[in-house]
């Protein structure tokens, strides 16, 4: 992002320079024109025809390097966000980037310099947190897809034994979900640079809290876990506990 504003800077220094001559309202006139026409042609027409074609190409070239495999994580992304949502989004970013060229350059054609300056500094503070936004998004997105990729994978996997049962599958999904809530959470308090540390000392704090007010609860539920996995009884055995059985 650094490189990127160093780089719009001295654009704009450039312009600014090469500009300095257009004394002719009709020159500065004609250049806003040509700039306007020229952008408006880019945002409707090159921009989506571009990522759609950029997006077909990378999709057969998918295709053909990997097969039944590239269409299984298609049909998993369509699951998760439609594709066309996902073009709409690209393309609507790039004529967000385009518009504020096309501003920027207006501003300079009519001398404008100071306001060019103030819109790049405004720049230069919300990219960061736009780029942050896109990453969270992005990362939700990831945890979404990994969700049912936990969900089918842990499915394949008791579906071939007899040694777990339907409960004990869905306790397994259940704790595969939690681990992976916590890995996006941490990730997303990373993005946007988050001290965790102090937020793990709290959470071990409020576990002990919770531990030592519901000491009974939480030992009723590892023995359930407990009971679950090890499996003394199953379903159909004649069972006593103390005067009753059933």
């Amino acid at each position: 992002l650094i490189v990127t504003c160093m780089q719009v800077t001295g654009i704009v220094t450039q312009l600014e320079s090469l500009l300095g001559n257009f004394v002719s309202t009709e020159i500065q006139l004609a250049v806003s024109v040509a700039v306007v026409i020229i952008a408006v042609a880019a945002a409707g027409l090159v921009i989506p025809r571009a990522v759609d074609q950029t997006l077909r190409l990378t999709a057969d070239w998918t295709r053909q390097k990997f097969g039944s495999r590239a269409a299984a994580v298609v049909e998993r992304i369509e699951d998760v966000v439609p594709l066309s949502l996902l073009l709409t989004v690209v393309v609507r970013i790039v004529q967000v980037l385009l518009f504020v060229g096309t501003v920027l350059a207006l501003l300079i054609v009519w001398g404008l310099v100071d306001v060019a300056w103030w819109l790049i500094g405004l720049l230069e503070t919300a990219i960061p947190t736009l780029t942050r936004i896109l990453l969270t998004a992005g990362l939700f997105v990831v945890a979404a897809l990994a969700n049912n990729l936990l969900q089918d994978v842990i499915s394949d996997f008791t579906t071939g034994t007899n040694h777990i049962t339907a409960h004990q599958e869905q306790i397994l999904t259940r704790i595969a979900q939690v681990a992976l809530l916590v890995v996006v959470t941490i990730s997303v308090l990373s993005v946007w640079q988050i001290e965790i540390g102090g937020v793990l000392v709290g959470a071990g704090f409020l576990g002990i809290v919770v531990g030592m007010a519901a000491r009974q609860t939480l030992g009723s539920l590892i023995a359930g876990f407990v009971l679950m996995f090890a499996r003394p009884f199953e379903i159909g055995d004649w069972v006593a506990v103390g005067d009753n059985e059933g």
